[in-house]
């Protein structure tokens, strides 16, 4: 078939919108599909939902891609008022054939491509990067999809998206970062998100704020949650479970947490946590209040309060080390941590006093080392 061969772009078709429309129709009538071959070029519904055959009658993806890629330039024909829609209907049947026939990672690269051969302010690249999203988040072939924020609020100036459509982007990229393992950018989409709401009250921010709770709490990478309570969306979940369990990560410790946990088991696997994780964190943040308050801890005080045998210690202290919960030395001639700094769990007024307190003597220190310094400069400029 001529088209076969042929560049997405319209500049590279040399036949007329009929003939094309009737080429494209009579390949798929030829491989199976139940088509009128015509040569009707304005409505290609019909070729949209025939082109599945493609999907699973050719064999070789670099075919399948040639006819994809056709029915895409044909698209782009199309009047400018019916474009989109005739787009959000593409988009939508070709993630629908491609995971059918189990060829999502070939589907992402063809809407790769349809995505940059249109122009980047055209809003018309919404649903086509929705779709290239849904693709990500199965195939984990994120490196294929742009996810910076920066670039993302960008484009949505310029593809005047409303808001509803905004939070569907950053609610799916969020989805799928955490899919695929980038569970730093996920919170930050997140914060992102929740910061969108106006009305945090609406049950779209009550899901999203949950979700957050929950990601957050279940990335074995985070530790300091304390951020999350001034998210209005999030303080406004006060009386919700999720939010119960986040107080406790926040600022309490291992045995409240227990209590929770035996309390709310079936609560806590039906939103499915990972109680064996949610220990293991807690378990830190309890030694990180512990280290707080004494910068030296017996290897007997640790084993009471953290509920571990002499032999989980050491090994359990090299784990915080590596999480960076705290710095500290072990003294093993004394069975005993010496503390050198810790995360600190919550950040309220007195943290934020005791901050001052630290800045303001830092100041007065290099004032005074200023004025020891002139005064020694002057000293040696005027020798007796």
């Amino acid at each position: 078939i001529l088209l076969l061969n042929r560049k997405m772009s319209t500049n590279f078709i040399d036949c007329s919108e009929n003939e094309q429309a009737r080429e494209i129709r009579q390949f798929l009538n030829s491989i199976g599909a139940e088509i009128e071959v015509k040569d009707d070029p304005a409505e290609i519904s019909d070729i949209i939902k025939n082109v599945h055959v493609a999907w699973t009658t050719l064999e070789s993806n670099s075919e399948i891609e040639s006819v994809v890629n056709s029915v895409i330039s044909l698209i782009l024909l199309l009047p400018e008022q019916v474009l989109k829609p005739k787009i959000d209907e593409f988009c939508s049947q070709v993630v629908a054939d491609a995971t059918k026939a189990n060829k999502l990672v070939l589907c992402l690269k063809i809407l790769t491509g349809f995505f940059h051969a249109l122009s980047e302010s055209s809003t018309l690249r919404y649903p086509v990067y929705m779709s290239m999203l849904e693709c990500a988040k199965v195939t984990s072939q994120l490196q294929m999809v742009e996810t910076d924020l920066g670039k993302l609020k960008a484009w949505r100036s310029h593809w005047t998206i409303n808001i509803d459509q905004w939070q569907a982007l950053l609610r799916l990229l969020h989805t799928t970062l955490v899919k695929c393992g980038h569970t730093q950018q996920a919170g930050q989409t997140m914060y992102l998100l929740l910061a969108s709401y106006d009305d945090y009250k609406q049950q779209a921010a009550v899901n999203d704020a949950i979700t957050c709770v929950k990601a957050e709490l279940n990335n074995r990478d985070v530790y300091l949650l304390d951020h999350l309570i001034s998210l209005k969306p999030v303080s406004n979940l006060k009386g919700n479970r999720v939010y119960e369990l986040l107080e406790i990560f926040v600022s309490k410790g291992l045995e409240d947490y227990q209590k929770f946990e035996s309390k709310h088991m079936d609560f806590l696997i039906s939103e499915n946590f990972d109680t064996a994780e949610l220990t293991r964190k807690i378990r830190l943040l309890t030694f990180a209040s512990l280290a707080v308050e004494c910068k030296e801890i017996s290897f007997v005080t640790l084993g009471e309060k953290l509920q571990l045998s002499n032999d989980e210690i050491e090994q359990f202290i090299i784990e915080a080390i590596r999480s960076k919960v705290i710095k500290a030395k072990i003294d093993q001639l004394n069975d005993k941590l010496i503390v050198t700094s810790v995360a600190q769990r919550t950040f309220s007024g007195n943290e934020w006093k005791a901050l001052l307190d630290t800045l303001n003597q830092w100041r007065s220190n290099v004032q005074s080392v200023k004025a020891q310094i002139a005064t020694v400069s002057m000293d040696l400029s005027n020798p007796l």
